[in-house]
């Protein structure tokens, strides 16, 4: 695979090069490379331009995996209409005291932004709707629920886009 991402300017801190390519090579599956932590090298590949890059591979495999999602928009926001119906802090079941979920007002936020979007208003960047950008806290939203329905949205909303 040739790389094309361009280096850090100045010698700066950026990914190390071996490391992004050797994760987009052998890229099967977009959870694989969205928890994949790379190396930070003097010289390296600039910070911004590759995490775009593999932005653009964990969407494009979210899409190709065979995922069945219903994509039809009306039905998309007809589960989010669903979804936020429920009262804030209610929306997905909540964790015990001593466990960790989503935090809550997060995850909340974040479906208004997509109701946002579905709507006409602005894109929400699907990178904050993956399992690792989501704060976890005690007494939050059952994390295996949010997933379900975050993931469903973000290969309804790509697929719109494109």
């Amino acid at each position: 695979m040739e790389n094309k991402i361009p280096k850090a300017i100045n010698e700066e801190i950026g990914y190390e090069p071996s490391e992004v390519v050797e994760l987009l090579s052998n890229a099967s599956d977009w959870k694989t490379i969205s928890d994949q932590k790379i190396s930070l090298v003097a010289g390296g590949l600039d910070i911004e331009t590759t995490d775009r890059v593999i932005d653009a591979a964990v969407d494009y495999l979210q899409l190709n995996q065979g995922v069945e999602v219903n994509q039809d928009p009306e039905d998309m926001q007809d589960m989010l209409a669903g979804v936020l119906a429920e009262k804030p802090g209610g929306r997905f079941p909540l964790v015990g005291v001593f466990e960790k979920g989503y935090d809550v007002k997060t995850v909340d936020s974040l479906l208004l932004m997509i109701e946002h979007e579905l709507f006409g208003g602005d894109q929400i960047d699907t990178k904050l709707l993956r399992p690792g950008f989501i704060p976890k806290v005690r007494m939050g939203y059952l994390m295996s629920s949010v997933d379900e329905v975050f993931n469903n949205l973000v290969i309804g909303i790509i697929a719109s886009r494109n």
